[in-house]
C-alpha cells in the first residue's frame, strides 16, 4: 500500500472517529449519561458557553443536571461538521453547527424552543481515542 493511501486511510478514520465523539456528545448531554460526558474530555479540558459557564467540564455537566429538572426533554442535532486534522494526526481542530429543539416546564404549561449556534473544539489524539480538550459554544 502506498504512503499517500495510508495517510488518506489514516485521515479518513480520524475524521470519522471525531465525528463519532461530536454524536456521543450530544447523545450523553441529551440523556444526561454522566458517565460518557465526562469520558469525552481530556484532563486540562476547558468550556466555554458562554454567560452561563466557563470552567472545568464537570462544572458545566452539574450545571446540565441542574437545568434538568426544568427540561422535559432536549434533542441535539449537528451539521455541516468541518475538521482540521494536524500534519501528525495527534491534534485537531472542528467546528460545527448544532441546534437543540428543548421543551422546558414554564408555569403551567411547557415552552418549546429552538436553540441554535456553532460548537468549536480543539481534539487531542491519545492512546486510545480523540478527546476533547477545548470546547467553545457561539
Amino acid at each position: 500500500m502506498s504512503e499517500d493511501r495510508k495517510n488518506l486511510e489514516s485521515k479518513d478514520l480520524a475524521t470519522r472517529s471525531i465525528t463519532d465523539v461530536l454524536h456521543r456528545y450530544c447523545a450523553a448531554v441529551d440523556s444526561y449519561d454522566a458517565d460518557t460526558f465526562a469520558a469525552l474530555w481530556t484532563d486540562d479540558a476547558y468550556v466555554d458557553f458562554g454567560e452561563r459557564y466557563r470552567g472545568k467540564p464537570p462544572g458545566f455537566q452539574a450545571l446540565l443536571i441542574r437545568d434538568r429538572n426544568r427540561t422535559l426533554s432536549m434533542a441535539h442535532q449537528i451539521e455541516e461538521i468541518v475538521i482540521d486534522l494536524s500534519p501528525g494526526l495527534s491534534a485537531a481542530t472542528s467546528r460545527c453547527i448544532v441546534s437543540a429543539a428543548v421543551i422546558r416546564i414554564s408555569g403551567d404549561g411547557r415552552k418549546r424552543r429552538l436553540v441554535r449556534g456553532r460548537y468549536e473544539y480543539r481534539w487531542v489524539l491519545t492512546t486510545w481515542q480523540w478527546l476533547i480538550q477545548h470546547r467553545v459554544y457561539r
